[in-house]
């Protein structure tokens, strides 16, 4: 047994997965997201990315073309035919775009401005994922459930990734 994994807590992959699908509870009736459980049908197409240890939590249906998979471990952004994914442990932190363009208003056109307020407003636009080695990934996010959902199931993905080992 490794060092790192001395003061963690054990905990079964379902239970994992109950846990980060609670804290995203609000989003459940939401067309977009889908709660993946025992009694949901399996997705084949994106299972056989997954590790034997990991289990399907939450799927974001951004468009028809882009999904973002969240499982016990880490994140997968589907892209047509290019699947990228995160490890929980390698995400640093996460910043909603239009926030933090806001503050660097004064170098944007008046268009950039005015785009930048409409999506403060409404709550939708880029999140960018922050890694520990310095490169990061921005996704669009259309609306404001899926951007909120997101931010839930990351907060949730990392506290699990601290706090518990998953058998």
């Amino acid at each position: 047994m490794s060092l790192e994994f001395e003061n963690r807590y054990k905990k079964t992959k379902e239970a994992v997965r109950t846990q980060i699908q609670i804290r995203a509870k609000y989003y459940r009736d939401e067309k977009r997201i889908l709660f993946i459980d025992e009694n949901s049908p399996s997705i084949d197409a994106i299972s056989c990315y997954i590790a034997d240890k990991d289990i399907e939590v939450l799927l974001f249906q951004l468009n028809y073309s882009k999904k973002i998979l969240v499982t016990t471990k880490c994140l997968y952004i589907i892209s047509k035919s290019v699947t990228i994914r995160i490890d929980a442990n390698e995400i640093e932190d996460f910043d909603f775009m239009p926030s933090v363009n806001y503050l660097n208003r004064i170098d944007m056109s008046i268009y950039k401005r005015m785009l930048n307020r409409y999506q403060l407003m409404k709550h939708f636009g880029d999140i960018r994922i922050l890694k520990k080695d310095g490169s990061f990934i921005d996704i669009y996010m259309p609306k404001h459930n899926l951007l909120y959902g997101l931010i839930d199931a990351i907060k949730s993905l990392q506290f699990v990734n601290k706090k518990y080992e998953i058998l």
